[in-house]
Formats: structure tokens, C-alpha cells, sequence
């Protein structure tokens, strides 16, 4: 049985003179869930529709192990794809109760078989006790479960969420997920999520994708593509960074806060120096030579602004328990885990 259940090649695609997808090359693999992050108009969406067989390509191909599924000019549609969708808006039929809204997508078995599915599927969301509510009844987050059990249902071999957790609060968000991912891995499908939320990227996926005006523009684990950023665009998809940009001198980058290696950067480069505010490492010293600005609780962590002697501020995250107050004077070490130097833009 082979890994990938649908490959994309080269797709594009242009809406009203704009391209929206520009030559993507993407892989769902069986068993593992790919993210797709990026700001609205990026590109996710079409994406999505795409691989789902709701949207056609100018150029470039869709297959499965056995057949040609979109090419410009054949698109083979949802219903013989194994295609499960989970929408932001539930997309739930109002006049089915949760339990016939998880029938529906089920065409083989009697009706007490499919009955049967149905019912697990709602007792592995924990929605069982809501089986005979109809969907007005519910909030959004039971919406949310039951429209997931539905794509569930038929056993598809690939299942595509659109951002589907957006429009809830961040505490539901935080716990649907965590039991979407572990419906979704106990299925074995090949899973797509699209998001703007790179926490949720972060936290769901075991493929992750940057995208930018209709480009991916760079990919791999969440781990690697959050620590090793290939541009300024992409860390900032991921969240906050400190920023600095100036030529390379014998190989080093000198910055406010210290000369990093600048390796294969060339003297004379011009290049930008990126680091997560846990990048920036604060020890309080009488005779520090930088001082904090302002520190905030955040829970676990202090969000803290770290002042160099030439003025420029960087953000740094450190224990709760440090308690750095406003001007006591720090040094700084920065993490070289959580650096990175690229291109300038």
C-alpha cells in the first residue's frame, strides 16, 4: 500500500488576474497530518478545494496511487475521491438531528448498521448524549464534534479541514483539537489542515507548510521549520521575532546585542539575524550592560522588553520566577537554537 493517497504537482491557478496558487507541489500521506499556514488570501483555501475536487487548476496535476483526479481539464469530483470536509461553519443540515447528520454520508449497510457507525463515531467525539439534538440546540463546539464524526463516518482516505476550530473561543479550540488530532491519527487518513493560527499549525501538524501568495514557501517538520526559519516572511508566520539586518563582517553579524556567525554568508552580505523572544537569555548582573524595559506576567513566563545601550529594544520571554523588574541592568546571551540568520528582504 503506498504512503501518498493524493500528490499535487505544479498546480496554478489565477482568480481576476491574481495568482492564487502558484506552481505548489504538496503530499498527503497516509496517516499524517499536514498543515497549510498563512495569512487570509494566501492561497490555503483553494488549495484545499482543490485536493477536495471542488475546485479546478489552470495548470499542473492532482493524482491518486491509481488515477489522474484534477489536470486543467479533467476533475474528478468529491464523492469518488474519499474525500471527509470539515468546514468553520459546521455545515450541518438543520433538519437532521447529530445522529442522522453522521448517517448521511454513510450510502452502504442497513439502516441499523449504519445506525451503529454513527452512534461510535458520536461516542468517540463524546457527542452520544446529544445523538437525537438537532443542531440549533448545540454550540458551536458540539457543532464543531459532530461535524468531524460525519467526515469520520465513512472511513475516507483523506480528510480536509478548513479552518475548522477559527471560530471558537480559545479555551474550546484548545480542547477540540486535541481531540480532533487524536481522532484523526486513530483513523489513519491522510489529513490536510488549513489555518491562520500558527499555534494550531504547531500543535497539529506532522507536515508543516508555509504559504504565501499562492506559494508554499518552505515546508518540512513544525520543530524545524519554528527554529530554522529560510526567511523573514516565514518567521513571522510563526510568531513573534526579534529583527536585525546589516553586512556581514569577518563572518560575523554584529547586532545591538551581540556578534553572531554568520556562516555561508559572504562579508559584505547583507543579511537579517532572527530570534524567538525564548532565543533571548536574561541574567540579572549589577554591571550588565542592557537594561529591562518592561516585563508582564504571562502565567509561566514574563513577557520582557530588553533594552540595548544604543536604544534598540528586543522582546525576550523568561521564568515567572526570575522576576526581572523595570530597569535592573541584565546581560544577554542569545540561544543559538532559536537564531537564525537569512537573506536580507
Amino acid at each position: 500500500m503506498t504512503e501518498f493517497v493524493m500528490s499535487a504537482r505544479a498546480l496554478t491557478k489565477s482568480w481576476r488576474g491574481r495568482r492564487v496558487l502558484d506552481h505548489v507541489d504538496m503530499d498527503l500521506k497516509r496517516g499524517t497530518i499536514t498543515a497549510v499556514l498563512g495569512p487570509s488570501g494566501a492561497g490555503k483555501s483553494t488549495l484545499l478545494r482543490v485536493f477536495a475536487g471542488l475546485e479546478d487548476v489552470d495548470t499542473g496535476i492532482v493524482t491518486s496511487p491509481d488515477q489522474k483526479l484534477t489536470d486543467g481539464q479533467v476533475i474528478i469530483p468529491p464523492e469518488q475521491r474519499s474525500v471527509g470536509l470539515v468546514f468553520q461553519d459546521f455545515s450541518l443540515f438543520p433538519h437532521l438531528t447529530a445522529l442522522d447528520n453522521v448517517m448521511f454520508g454513510l450510502r452502504s449497510g442497513t439502516a441499523a448498521t449504519r445506525r451503529e457507525i454513527a452512534m461510535d463515531r458520536l461516542k468517540a467525539v463524546q457527542m452520544e448524549d446529544k445523538a437525537k439534538a438537532y443542531p440549533h440546540t448545540l454550540s458551536g463546539g458540539e457543532q464543531q464534534r459532530v461535524a468531524l464524526a460525519r467526515a469520520l463516518a465513512p472511513e475516507p482516505e483523506i480528510v480536509l479541514l478548513d479552518e475548522a476550530f477559527s471560530g471558537l473561543d480559545s479555551r474550546l479550540r484548545a480542547d477540540l483539537r486535541d481531540m480532533a488530532v487524536r481522532e484523526l491519527k486513530k483513523s489513519g487518513a491522510a489529513v490536510l489542515v488549513v489555518t491562520h493560527d500558527a499555534e494550531e499549525a504547531l500543535f497539529m501538524a506532522d507536515e508543516l507548510a508555509l504559504m504565501v501568495d499562492g506559494a508554499v514557501i518552505q515546508s518540512g517538520k513544525p520543530s524545524e521549520v519554528y527554529l530554522k526559519p529560510q526567511s523573514l516572511t516565514g518567521a513571522r508566520l510563526l510568531g513573534e521575532v526579534n529583527e536585525w539586518s546589516g553586512p556581514v563582517a569577518e563572518g560575523l553579524l554584529h547586532t545591538p546585542f551581540g556578534a553572531v556567525k554568520a556562516a555561508g554568508f559572504a562579508d559584505g552580505t547583507d543579511a537579517t539575524l532572527l530570534v524567538r523572544p525564548e532565543g533571548v537569555v536574561l541574567e540579572q548582573k549589577p554591571d550588565g550592560p542592557f537594561a529591562i524595559v518592561q516585563s508582564h506576567p504571562l502565567g509561566a513566563t514574563n513577557a520582557v522588553r530588553v533594552r540595548a545601550p544604543s536604544g534598540e529594544c528586543w522582546d525576550a520571554r523568561a521564568p515567572a520566577s526570575s522576576l526581572l523588574d523595570p530597569e535592573k541592568a541584565v546581560s544577554v546571551t542569545l540561544d543559538p537554537v532559536l537564531t537564525t540568520i537569512v537573506q536580507a528582504e
